[in-house]
C-alpha cells in the first residue's frame, strides 16, 4: 500500500526535526569544550617604568605558558613570569597564553608605559651678555639667577667646578662676584618626582664670568684709566669723556645690561659731551675702542 500524502508531509516534518536537533546537540557539545574552564589574568595591571627600571609580570600558576608583545609571540619567554623594562618594552601591549589540561586560554592585555623625561634645562635671568664661547659676562657687584626647569624637581644639587655647593638644593640658585673668581662651571642634577632614581644633570655647564664693566672714581664720580675720564658719573643729563690727543676719532659704543647698543659715535676732541638724558635709569657700558670698557651710572 502506497503512502498518503499526508504520511510523506508528516514524515518530512519528523526527519526535519531530528536534524534539527542533532544540529542542537552537536553545537552544544562544541559550545561546552571550545573554552577553557581557566582564565589567566597578569598582574600587575597597566605597570609604569621608569627609565633604567624593570618590573615582572605573573600570571596564575598552569601547565605552560607563552607571552605574547602587540600580538607577535615572544621567542623563549615560556615561564610563569616575565621581566619588562622601559627600553624593551615601552607602549607595549602583553599578553600571555596558559595552557591547563591540555586547553590554552589567552589572557587580556596589559599596557606597559615606559617614563620619557626630556633633558634637564635651565632658565637665565639677571642682567649679563654671553659671549661667543658661551660664557655668561656678568658685572661685577651684579647678580645672575638660574632656574631649573620644571619635571626635574627632586633630589636637586648644584656644583662648582663639580663640586657640590653647599646648601644649594633647590631649583633656584643666585651667584654674585663673591662667589665666582675666574669663568666657574655651574652644573645642577636632579630627578623627576615620579621617577626618584632617575638622576639627570645638565648636559652643558653653565659658564660664568663675572667682569669689570668700569671704573667709579669714588670722591668725583668719575671714571678713568691711563688715557680717559668719564664724568659726572653718575649722571642724569651729560656725560663728558676726556681723552689725550691720540684718541681722537676713537669710536665709543654705549650698551645697555642686556648688551644692546644704544648709542655709538666717535670722540671729536679733548672734551667729547654725550648726551644721556633720554636713557632709562640704570647701569650702561662705555666701550671705548677695543680694550677700554667703563661702567656709567644713570640716575
Amino acid at each position: 500500500m502506497l503512502p498518503s500524502s499526508f504520511d510523506k508531509l508528516l514524515n518530512n516534518r519528523i526527519m526535519r526535526r531530528i536534524l534539527l536537533l542533532s544540529l542542537l546537540l552537536i553545537c552544544f557539545h562544541w559550545s561546552s569544550y571550545s573554552q577553557c574552564p581557566h582564565d589567566p589574568t597578569i598582574t600587575p595591571i597597566n605597570p609604569i617604568l621608569c627609565p633604567n627600571e624593570s618590573d615582572t609580570l605573573w600570571t596564575q600558576s598552569y601547565d605552560s605558558y607563552q607571552w605574547y608583545k602587540d600580538g607577535n609571540l615572544i621567542p623563549s619567554e615560556t615561564n610563569q613570569y616575565l621581566v619588562v623594562d622601559e627600553t624593551n618594552y615601552e607602549l607595549s601591549n602583553i599578553t600571555v597564553e596558559a595552557t591547563d589540561a591540555s586547553c590554552s586560554e589567552l589572557s587580556p592585555s596589559v599596557l606597559i608605559d615606559g617614563r620619557v623625561f626630556s633633558l634637564p634645562f635651565t632658565i637665565a635671568s639677571g642682567d649679563y651678555k654671553v659671549n661667543s664661547n658661551l660664557v655668561y659676562m656678568v658685572c661685577l657687584n651684579d647678580t645672575i639667577t638660574f632656574e631649573l626647569g620644571v619635571t626635574y624637581d627632586t633630589n636637586i644639587q648644584w656644583t662648582a667646578d663639580g663640586n657640590p655647593i653647599a646648601g644649594q638644593t633647590n631649583s633656584l640658585i643666585e651667584i654674585t662676584s663673591s662667589d665666582a673668581t675666574g669663568i666657574v662651571n655651574y652644573n645642577v642634577c636632579g630627578s623627576p618626582s615620579v621617577c626618584p632614581n632617575f638622576l639627570q644633570c645638565l648636559g652643558v655647564p653653565l659658564n660664568v664670568q663675572f667682569i669689570e664693566c668700569g671704573t667709579v672714581g669714588i670722591d668725583d664720580n668719575v671714571g678713568f684709566d691711563l688715557n680717559y675720564r668719564i664724568y659726572p658719573n653718575p649722571s642724569n643729563g651729560f656725560v663728558t669723556i676726556k681723552s689725550n690727543f691720540e684718541s681722537f676719532r676713537t669710536n665709543y659704543t654705549i650698551s645697555d645690561r642686556l648688551g644692546r647698543t644704544v648709542l655709538s659715535g666717535y670722540l671729536s676732541s679733548e672734551y667729547t659731551e654725550i648726551n644721556i638724558q633720554e636713557f632709562s635709569s640704570g647701569i650702561y657700558c662705555i666701550k671705548i675702542g677695543n680694550n677700554n670698557t667703563f661702567r656709567l651710572m644713570k640716575e
